[in-house]
């Protein structure tokens, strides 16, 4: 992501910025404005953790002028303002965002990078948590969205996908409890236990700071904590409730993230999913509500009806510490089945050393089942994604050394992820309009006759739709099965 900003901002810095000028009336906007943030595909990150060698702000001046400084570099140009709405243009290519309330957002290039400054003076979206305090929790709420997200959920969480010991485990849910605490600074931190654990003995607890989302809820990011014996880091979490596959549903939050034992160096691993609302709210919305477009046919916990109702009707304000169950029959746990979902089957044999399975959207996608050399593709042929295996690790590294000659293309960036807990690159260009997003999945050592696989997945329409949810759920399936 880094390399990605740094590429883009580099070729903006190459340019005076230029524009009509601001008119007298908006005297009230003049002033420094200090860099807070960037986003780049849905992810808010401190500016000052990407460039740190300097000063970050825009000073907008009287005549239209303006000065940018980045990582302590200066570059002169000028600026427009049309109500709410702030032009910078770039060799006739405009870059738009707001002005509003003393905070300027702007989408540099309509590259979905979108970096925030806000006015001395103003209050900034709070990211930065490099220095988390130690104090103790309070009751009182102190930041953005506080009210909203603080105080204890309810809901359930699966296993998505998973390889190693967990392989069994794919399908398997779970009643799941949250509490979400406050620091006086206003960053806070969320406890998470389940059927199998307790509020003090809990399977998650991860501090996190608030900031700007796409409703005035806000957002919620992980800094730092821990799932089991396994760490979560900064931003492993970004949680919009506006951005979410059930956005639709009032105030639920969906937690998504990978856990990876430790004490098995990754081989096991597991996908996970969290879907919680607010303790005591009403689930037969829910319930009655047409799940077409939620990520699973039943979104209602297990033991909603006979374990969290009697409570919330016995005037129970607060999740209790521990799941007592022992009264409550058990419901059927064999699986939750996704919307519109197809399991792979061993599409391609490896010549007999080894498959890959994978699940698709087949309400989306249509396949030939010639995994090498075709591909999943929509109706409208507008998003096709297609897969080329490599044989050895060699093969593999030669295959990544080839997008060198690809670095000419627009748009082009390349980064390292991990992918349904395997090591992969993710290469973003333009090449004569088309977008396209490859993703070259290292399979490992030990993975049978073919080291690696690499998913390339083109877009007429956007770089969005290469990273649809519809996409994403058949990369974050794949396994591969000696």
């Amino acid at each position: 992501m880094k390399k990605y900003i740094a590429l883009l901002l580099a070729f903006v810095m190459l340019f005076a910025l230029t524009a009509c000028g601001g008119e007298k009336d908006n005297d009230a906007n003049l002033g420094k404005y200090v860099g807070a943030t960037v986003e780049v595909f849905g992810e808010d990150v401190n500016i000052s953790e990407i460039y740190s060698e300097g000063e970050n702000y825009i000073e907008l001046r009287s005549g239209g002028k303006c000065v940018f400084v980045l990582d302590g570099d200066s570059v002169s140009g000028k600026w427009k303002l049309d109500g709410n709405d702030v032009v910078l243009t770039v060799e006739d290519v405009d870059s738009t965002g707001t002005l509003k309330d003393g905070v300027l957002a702007i989408d540099f290039m309509g590259q979905g990078i979108q970096m925030t400054f806000v006015k001395e003076g103003a209050t900034a979206p709070k990211t930065d948590t490099a220095n988390k305090p130690t104090d103790e929790p309070t009751e009182e709420p102190q930041s953005l969205g506080d009210a909203w997200w603080g105080g204890d959920w309810y809901g359930w969480w699966i296993v998505k996908n998973a390889g190693g010991s967990y392989s069994d485990s794919v399908g398997s849910y779970w009643d799941a409890c949250a509490r979400i605490s406050f620091y006086e600074d206003g960053s806070g931190y969320i406890q998470i236990w389940d059927e199998n654990s307790t509020l003090d003995d809990h399977m998650i607890d991860v501090d996190v700071s608030f900031g700007a989302g796409t409703t005035e809820n806000g957002c919620m990011m992980s800094e730092d904590g821990y799932f089991w014996d396994d760490e979560v880091g900064h931003a492993d979490w970004i949680i919009d409730p506006g951005a979410s596959t059930v956005s639709a549903i009032d105030h639920m939050i969906c937690i998504d993230g990978t856990y990876e034992d430790p004490d098995d160096d990754g081989e096991s691993w597991f996908d996970y999913a969290f879907y919680l609302r607010p303790w005591g709210m009403d689930w037969e919305d829910v319930r009655y509500a047409d799940t077409e477009d939620f990520p699973y046919e039943d979104m209602m916990p297990k033991y909603y009806d006979d374990w969290y109702l009697p409570l919330i009707e016995a005037g129970s304000e607060a999740a209790p510490e521990y799941f007592e169950l022992s009264d409550v029959g058990e419901p059927d746990d064999s699986g939750l089945e996704g919307n519109g979902t197809v399991v792979g089957d061993a599409v391609y044999d490896y010549n007999e050393k080894g498959a890959i399975l994978f699940s698709y959207p087949s309400d989306i996608f249509t396949f030939d089942a010639s995994f090498g050399i075709d591909a999943l593709e929509t109706a409208d042929g507008d998003l096709r994604m297609t897969f080329y295996a490599d044989r050895t690790q060699e093969e593999f590294q030669t295959t990544l050394g080839n997008y060198d000659s690809y670095s000419d293309y627009e748009d082009f960036a390349m980064q390292e992820v991990m992918i349904a807990g395997y090591e992969a690159v993710q290469i973003t260009y333009n090449c004569w309009g088309d977008y396209y997003v490859d993703t070259c999945i290292n399979f490992g050592e030990d993975a049978g006759e073919y080291q690696g696989i690499c998913i390339s997945v083109r877009s007429y329409n956007s770089f969005e739709e290469c990273r649809s949810a519809a996409v994403e759920s058949v990369l974050y399936s794949i396994q591969v099965v000696n």
